[in-house]
């Protein structure tokens, strides 16, 4: 499974994901598959770090290093193609406590620079 992860991600990411909750997958160590969720496609990182967040670190209590700088990882590039302020709300994990704690939905305005002081 690790050997062909990077080529499911690409094409098949939810499949992917799904079959790593089995059982039959609980023994693969999931630190091999990291490169290869490093290139989820866009379209997916919500899929992605939910996997991360709430399957590997909620569920089987991984305290790895590598596994939750994954999970920063994926938010952040969810953040980057997010193209409103309800794609970044939608994601959860308190996006916004990202960029300074701005709360006001207006003060994310993705068309014109921000002063956030």
């Amino acid at each position: 499974m690790t050997k062909y992860a990077s080529v499911l991600v690409a094409f098949q990411p939810k499949e992917l994901l799904e079959a790593l909750q089995a059982l039959e997958f609980i023994s693969i160590k999931v630190v091999d598959l990291v490169p290869a969720l490093l290139l989820t496609p866009s379209s997916n990182l919500k899929d992605a770090a939910e996997y991360v967040v709430n399957y590997l670190i909620g569920n089987l209590r991984y305290k790895n290093r590598t596994i939750h700088n994954l999970a920063f990882h994926l938010h952040l590039e969810h953040l980057m193609v997010a193209k409103t302020p309800s794609e970044v709300e939608e994601f959860g994990v308190g996006a916004l406590s990202y960029v300074g704690g701005i709360e006001e939905e207006n003060a994310f305005n993705f068309g014109e620079e921000v002063d956030l002081e």
